[in-house]
């Protein structure tokens, strides 16, 4: 039998993929068009559809098979990784003539893949995005933080079509810890962390392989950097790193990150605890292993935490997963190293604000809080279902959030010419 070549056997893959993303939104909008084009017929209309549909109250139950349906395609996706086939199926349905509004927010209030909207006006920008965005390069804020462009790059361009620039990153330090090298280290150590669990959630293990390998040509003072497993080899990254054994010890029990001295220089010590986003690849126990990064004079607090951020926050956007994305920007943050991040686009939109305050609408909110489906009648003859979205074993493998609602959906209909 022939044998394909790799190239020819990944593109094959790759339309396979298309496939299956355009029949799983083409079912979906049929569903959708299908059950506005019922609720035309039975409100009086003719024709093939094209009469403007205003659906009232004889169209809860509609809408609430098709928020159903709808959370099923959600589910089977974001299950599969592919958080992308849900945001092109939000999209999707925002431009269509399916007469209905969908969204999706996360547990956190926020509305996920939500349509992006104009541009701000370039003039109420920070005035260090502002000079970022108009000559790229570095730019001081300030409060004495830095903003720095991410360059559009080929890896990239999947998803940022056009232009050099992608977003500007802006961190603002924890002058608290200013000055306290070992708190330093250890904040490095847990940027790292939170990429390593990003990356290894979608079981990226290669790529994460290759990312600890890259680390010292990335990043200024890292010297090597490897993850140990529980039983004391070093499993992805430097393979020959060694650290003394009892050091190797404490760093695979459950114990606070920390800071020692070994022959070879300073280290900081990441233990990685097996929660339930790890436990997809990870037997039942305690500790998954831990992650250490050994440093060198060359280490600079800011030069070393930018070109961290950024060279992490290129990878775990790679994986395709807006959510994980913010997640690791949060977890950057509780790093203690920022106090202050944010993230803009190359227009100028916020992209994320981790001190920012979420504040979801009151019905999102009471879902959130409830667990429960509502239904309910909207001005103009419309109507809305709200359905929470369980937060169960199965989405607690890349969403280990507390409590039991993950996300909500919510289905309004509008009335559209079909």
């Amino acid at each position: 039998m022939r044998r394909e070549s790799k190239t020819v056997a990944q593109s094959r893959s790759g339309e396979r993929g298309l496939s299956l993303r355009q029949g799983f939104l083409g079912v979906l909008l049929t569903f959708v068009a299908g059950t506005a084009c019922a609720g035309a017929t039975r409100s009086g209309a003719s024709g093939s559809c094209v009469e403007e549909v205003p659906l009232g109250r004889h169209s809860v139950d509609e809408l609430s098979a098709l928020a159903r349906v709808i959370q099923a395609g959600m589910r089977t996706a974001m299950l599969a990784g592919d958080g992308l086939t849900v945001r092109d199926f939000l999209q999707n349905l925002q431009e269509s003539s399916t007469g209905v509004d969908v969204s999706l927010y996360a547990s956190s209030g926020e509305e996920v893949y939500a349509p992006k909207g104009p541009a701000p006006d370039f003039t109420t920008l920070p005035a260090h995005v502002q000079k970022v965005l108009t000559h790229p390069k570095p730019a001081s804020t300030a409060k004495g933080g830095v903003a720095f462009p991410l360059k559009n790059e080929k890896d990239c361009q999947s998803c940022h079509k056009n232009g050099d620039l992608r977003a500007v990153l802006t961190l603002e330090f924890n002058q608290g810890s200013e000055g306290t090298r070992d708190a330093d280290l250890v904040a490095m150590g847990k940027i790292t962390e939170a990429t390593f669990d990003a990356m290894m959630t979608l079981g990226k293990a290669s790529a994460t392989d290759e990312f600890l390998q890259e680390l010292p040509k990335l990043v200024p003072g890292v010297a090597t950097a490897a993850v140990f497993s529980m039983d004391g080899r070093a499993s992805l990254g430097d393979g020959f790193m060694e650290v003394p054994a009892e050091i190797g010890k404490r760093a695979l029990s459950p114990t606070e990150p920390f800071a020692a001295d070994t022959p070879e220089g300073r280290i900081a010590a990441i233990p990685l605890p097996n929660g339930p986003r790890c436990r997809n690849c990870h037997k039942e126990s305690e500790m998954r292993g831990a992650l250490i990064l050994r440093f060198d004079d060359k280490f600079n607090r800011e030069e070393s935490a930018r070109e961290l951020v950024s060279a992490s926050l290129k990878r775990v956007m790679m994986t395709g997963m807006g959510r994980l994305t913010k997640r690791f920007l949060d977890d950057t943050a509780r790093s203690g190293l920022i106090e202050g991040l944010t993230v803009h686009d190359a227009a100028g939109r916020v992209f994320h604000d981790i001190n920012a305050k979420i504040v979801p609408p009151n019905f999102v909110a009471e879902a959130l809080r409830t667990g429960e489906v509502h239904a309910s009648d909207q001005p103009g003859g419309r109507a809305r279902v709200v359905l929470p979205v369980s937060n169960d074993d199965k989405c607690r493998r890349c969403h280990d959030d507390d409590g039991p609602v993950r996300a909500v959906i919510t289905v309004t209909s509008r009335s559209r010419r079909l």
